[in-house]
């Protein structure tokens, strides 16, 4: 997904001038009328800036395949309309899949089997608010919660953007990897072999070199 960040007049992306800590909204210009700063806003702009609305919200006819299942018969509930179960017509409620936290922490089972390090990628590239682990204001975010054991935080707002596109990330994969059964590539960091339908090393997390 692609988003202008040197956008004019400036959105409501709930950014500061990171030096006077003026409120940046509908500047007609990249330069903060506060304290005269410059603004470099890819600079400013952090992996947990709101960006964007919501892609999906679970409302959608028909259900999109995010991955999530029948809580009666444990079938798929991806192509599912009128909010009824495909395979036995038992009732559900997208929102009571929602994480109840506003983050919430991204588990192993969400992720799919994919690398934590292409799920980050994933939330990057589309512009969906996370924290990690590393950045010091994670725990001002979390309501100084302290959340244990987890590598990601997501907004809840996204839940339904972020299954759909780490989805999307595993058909891509699956695809490649019948496309290229048995191919390789050599990791320019530690040159180990790596099977063809990873972006990244399996052993060092080295992203792949365009061929």
């Amino acid at each position: 997904m692609d988003i202008d960040l040197d956008q004019l007049p400036m959105p409501d992306w709930d950014l500061l001038c990171p030096t006077c800590r003026y409120p940046l909204k509908g500047l007609p210009a990249h330069r903060c009328p506060e304290c005269g700063a410059a603004l470099d806003i890819p600079a400013i702009v952090r992996p947990w800036s709101r960006l964007r609305p919501p892609q999906f919200t679970g409302e959608e006819e028909a259900f999109p395949d995010f991955g999530l299942h029948c809580g009666a018969c444990a079938e798929p509930l991806a192509g599912a309309e009128h909010r009824e179960c495909p395979h036995c017509q038992s009732p559900f409620n997208p929102r009571e899949f929602v994480p109840r936290h506003e983050w919430f922490a991204v588990t192993a089972a969400m992720c799919g089997g994919l690398p934590t390090q292409i799920v980050e990628l994933i939330l990057e590239q589309q512009y969906i608010p996370f924290v990690t682990h590393d950045h010091k204001t994670m725990f001002d975010i979390y309501m100084g919660s302290r959340s244990v054991g987890a590598q990601m935080l997501v907004h809840r707002e996204f839940y339904f953007d972020m299954l759909w596109h780490i989805r999307a990330k595993q058909t891509e994969l699956a695809q490649r990897q019948a496309a290229g059964s048995g191919k390789t590539w050599t990791c320019p960091a530690c040159r180990e072999e790596v099977p063809d339908h990873f972006d990244l090393c399996w052993s060092c997390q080295h992203e792949r070199m365009p061929d």
